[in-house]
């Protein structure tokens, strides 16, 4: 093979156009060899014509047929034929051998023509399911052809047969466009019919490509198919809405009004005014933590209705950590509530294998919530069938409490637990937080107005967690534009504020209110931590509003003028305050201590610090995971917004502590951070994860993604400083400090992130 390369070389470098007699008199030769090297070097002089391989498609040998297509495919992708070149290819697709049908389907895909997507299609359909290869070959020519989106109209708006319109829907999942979307919507009773399985994958393709003009079919056929699963709807909406955003296209009156109707459902509302529905008895909120008490990403507990319980009640809703494995492990604890005087519920599980004692590794606790000190406990009966259990607490009536499920065994059996049936009725599993959380959620995505009056209700009236009332006064803040709302909207989720000041602020959200936002958030500052503080800032700084405002706090001693020195929150206010605000900003800034100087003594504190102390590593790994892993991979796990992880260890201490404590000394250029300025005014800071001519994408330093149209795009700068926050010394006290830092010193480039 090389010497019959190096010969067709030197034949066309010596001779050239020389030779083109020659090679026309190898195409009759008798050597099917030869017919194929003389096809093969007159396709490379351009001197092979329709004619020619129209004689060659009737050759005996089919290695000489194959080659036939192979050269038109050449010719096709140069532009250099186009004559007669549809004809050739259908005798192709119906020629006996496989290989030459193959060949033929192959310049189909380089060769598109309106005209030969029936063919393909007809090809595709009759062809033998083993023939994997060409099945494959067939389909990716017809998605070549589709990719034309008139052509794909005018074809698709002529079939009839079920089977034809099933695989046109199949290979329009390929090909992201309105008209396949369109098509796909208008085939869902085929698709349901004969692929109810894929039906999700087609509605979810159909919904993030669809135009306006179709999105009432789409929408109608979600609804109809997923009447009992409002949290699929919740998904495919999302995805509708996040298509008609990155094509800066209007959000259609229908897919409104599915959201509307959405929201009601959610909140278990029959129509707008309908306010009582939100009274419902609060369920306490419950929370993944692993058993050394840090916060659990990988959670092992869920529900079950498929116990039975002692006194004969079947199908009790019931805590448990079975249904994930039993290898798993893990605590559910329960949010903070008053003990009452009896308190009883229902247990099932084991702790251990039966012919051996209790591990005492899994329990039910009650504990104080203040201290953690366990109050009452008890193991799981070794039993399937949940067992009664009930606690006299005349003694601790009255007393905050938690309730905690822990399942600390790995074993392969026996090594599970389930509860439920509580007395205090808030503790049993309810997803009612859950739908309220998606329904404001969904208020604030498609921005439905009509609703704020329900927000206002939520957050004054009814009797939500911080976390929720949180999210509620953050979707109100949303609709009005405020960034000074926004930024007070954090407040009752802070676990150490004073609740005078949470129902003042949430009060200051309700309807007429008459409360000063200012001098709330005036007092919001000035009890704040540093991280909660950045955070408020943060949302301060996203209009010039925001920004005076933050300026007039600073000033008055009522925020830290390290703030100033946070890139996000100094490149937001670079990007949208107004010149007098940058002018007072940069004097304050001046007169700040030399951050250097102040962070290199932190530095050699810090290193002083881990050679007088030997940290936790499993204590460190779980600090990795609750403040690291939202932006940091180690080992697959976590996401990737800032560098990976694996590693780390090589670089050494020092270089590990200036990493951490100073993460704008050395920033790789891939992880600068970007402002950007939208054309209302807007300014978004952080890692800058994609820019195209359809959409930006930037990663804040908290992990959360913001997606924007291009076309929204003002203004664009780039920093020399990390995204990564520089105030760790802050979030972190001393001994978690060298905790985290044990653990990144652990990490080679094989460690796993779990043991």
């Amino acid at each position: 093979m090389p010497q019959q390369r190096l010969a067709r070389d030197l034949l066309l470098d010596r001779e050239g156009d020389r030779a083109i007699p020659l090679l026309r008199a190898g195409l009759r030769a008798e050597s099917p060899q030869l017919r194929r090297n003389s096809l093969r070097l007159l396709v490379q002089l351009g001197a092979v014509s329709a004619a020619d391989l129209s004689v060659l498609l009737a050759d005996v040998d089919e290695t000489v047929r194959v080659h036939v297509f192979r050269a038109l495919r050449e010719s096709a992708a140069g532009g250099a034929l186009t004559a007669d070149s549809g004809a050739l290819l259908l005798r192709g697709f119906g020629d006996s051998s496989a290989l030459v049908r193959r060949a033929a389907v192959a310049a189909a895909a380089v060769h598109c023509s309106e005209s030969l997507q029936g063919p393909l299609l007809r090809l595709l359909l009759t062809t033998e399911l083993g023939d994997v290869h060409l099945r494959h070959s067939v389909r990716m020519a017809l998605r070549n052809h589709l990719l034309q989106e008139d052509w794909l109209q005018r074809f698709a708006g002529g079939l009839r047969l079920r089977s034809e319109i099933a695989a046109v829907a199949d290979l329009c999942l390929a090909v992201k466009s309105a008209a396949g979307a369109a098509f796909v919507a208008r085939s869902m009773p085929v698709i349901a019919e004969l692929q109810p399985a894929r039906l999700p994958e087609y509605l979810q393709y159909a919904a993030a490509q669809v135009s306006p003009e179709a999105a009432g079919a789409v929408v109608g056929a979600i609804r109809s198919q997923f009447v009992e699963r409002p949290d699929e709807q919740v998904r495919l909406l999302s995805a509708m809405a996040r298509g008609f955003t990155e094509r800066r296209q209007p959000i259609p009156e229908s897919v409104l009004t599915w959201a509307e109707s959405l929201v009601l459902q959610q909140l278990g509302m029959r129509e707008l005014g309908d306010v009582q529905a939100l009274q419902q008895e609060r369920a306490l909120t419950w929370s993944a933590v692993t058993t050394s008490g840090g916060v659990s990403k990988d959670n092992c507990w869920g529900v079950t209705t498929s116990r039975r319980c002692a006194d004969g009640v079947e199908g009790a809703v019931l805590f448990s950590s079975f249904e994930s494995g039993e290898q798993k492990t893990g605590r559910w604890q329960s949010e903070s509530f008053r003990a009452p005087s009896e308190f009883s519920f229902y247990v099932a599980g084991h702790d251990g294998f039966p012919d051996r004692p209790l591990k005492q590794v899994n329990v039910v606790r009650l504990v104080d919530a203040g201290t953690g000190q366990v109050l009452r406990q008890v193991s799981p009966p070794r039993n399937d069938v949940a067992q009664q259990v009930s606690w006299s607490l005349q003694g601790e009536a009255g007393r905050p409490v938690r309730l905690e499920l822990v399942d600390g065994d790995s074993a392969t059996a026996y090594a599970w637990l389930a509860a439920g049936r509580f007395s205090v009725a808030g503790l049993n599993p309810s997803d009612q937080s859950r739908r309220r959380g998606t329904a404001i959620a969904l208020i604030a995505e498609f921005g439905l107005q009509q609703f704020a009056g329900v927000l206002e209700h939520l957050t004054v009236v009814a009797d939500l967690s911080g976390r929720e009332c949180s999210e509620a006064a953050g979707a109100l803040a949303k609709l009005r534009g405020s960034s000074v709302l926004a930024a007070l909207a954090l407040v009752p989720q802070m676990p150490e504020a004073d609740q005078q000041l949470v129902w003042a602020v949430r009060g200051s959200f309700g309807a007429g209110a008459q409360a000063d936002s200012m001098s709330l958030l005036k007092v919001a500052f000035h009890g704040a931590t540093a991280v909660e503080q950045q955070q408020m800032a943060e949302l301060l700084a996203a209009d010039s509003a925001g920004a005076a405002v933050l300026a007039g706090l600073i000033e008055a001693g009522q925020a830290s003028a390290r703030l100033l020195q946070r890139p996000a929150v100094q490149l937001r206010l670079q990007a949208v305050a107004s010149e007098d605000v940058r002018r007072r900003m940069a004097e304050i800034v001046a007169q700040l201590p030399e951050e250097t100087a102040e962070t290199d003594r932190l530095i050699s504190e810090r290193r002083q610090l881990l050679s007088e102390r030997v940290g936790v590593v499993e204590s460190g790994r779980e600090l990795f995971r609750k403040n690291c892993q939202i932006c940091h991979q180690v080992a697959g796990e976590g996401r990737q917004v800032g560098p990976n992880l694996d590693g780390v260890a090589s670089r050494g201490v020092q270089r590990m502590l200036e990493d951490i404590l100073a993460p704008s000394r050395n920033v790789d250029v891939a992880f600068r951070t970007t402002t950007i300025v939208t054309k209302d005014g807007q300014a978004i800071s952080g890692l800058l994860k994609e820019l195209t001519d359809e959409r930006v994408s930037m990663t804040d330093s908290q992990g959360r993604e913001t997606i924007l149209p291009a076309a929204d795009l003002d203004e664009r700068r780039i920093s020399a400083s990390s995204p990564m926050p520089a105030n760790v010394a802050e979030i972190l006290t001393a001994d978690q400090f060298v905790d985290l830092v044990a653990y990144l010193q652990t990490l080679s480039r094989q460690t796993e992130l779990a043991p």
